[in-house]
């Protein structure tokens, strides 16, 4: 089997947590949907509640929101009621909702999958790299950003890059039955929120665009 030159260059990271990001915005955009100025989209805003919970930079990740639900709850209404203050759709506030996996070693560096926003996305992601075969179990490509994971023995090699600019953001390998070990119960905290979530705020906003 051939394996891609870029593991050659990779780092071993030790203690990678992957983990789901719940993306909050300080703000809500109260101005018109469409054809708005600069100024308008900088200016027409009301602040948001902001969740009293530890954040890593714009996210609120799966491990604190199911310490303290009610705090996620309390940011994701005051959207609604925002959006309906203003006559919005809450339809079309799907930016407000956004969610995503991250790869993370604090401190150091966050794989945070930018255009990944919902959980069918983010479910997809976790699913592949489960695999157990040598080989790419992943890979995923959009505007400037490229992600690979490839199996090999002990290892789960991974490359985060921008395609457009031939860039490599991150390249790592780690220990495969540690990163994996993680995934069934990450999935089973994230069903919990997100059926909590679902039932305070009464509509899926999640699960897909």
């Amino acid at each position: 089997m051939d394996s891609p030159d870029w593991i050659n260059n990779t780092t071993v990271a030790d203690n990678i947590v992957v983990e789901i990001g719940f993306l909050i915005a300080s703000s809500f955009y109260t101005g018109p949907e469409n054809d708005f100025t600069p100024e308008q989209w900088e200016t027409a805003r009301e602040p948001l509640y902001s969740p009293n919970v530890e954040r890593y930079g714009d996210f609120i990740l799966s491990g604190v929101v199911a310490e303290d639900v009610p705090e996620l709850v309390a940011y994701y209404k005051d959207v609604l009621r925002l959006a309906d203050l203003h006559g919005k759709d809450c339809d079309q506030q799907g930016h407000y909702f956004w969610m995503r996996p991250l790869v993370l070693q604090r401190g150091l560096f966050a794989m945070t999958f930018p255009w990944y926003d919902t959980m069918s996305e983010t479910d997809s992601f976790l699913q592949q790299i489960k695999a157990t075969d040598d080989g790419q179990i992943f890979w995923d490509i959009d505007q400037g950003w490229e992600m690979e994971a490839f199996a090999l023995g002990d290892w789960l090699y991974l490359r985060e890059s921008n395609p457009d600019e031939n860039e490599d953001h991150f390249l790592i390998k780690c220990n495969k039955k540690q990163l994996q070990s993680q995934l069934d119960p990450l999935l089973s905290q994230i069903g919990n929120i997100l059926r909590k979530l679902r039932y305070e705020v009464g509509a899926d906003y999640w699960s897909t665009r």
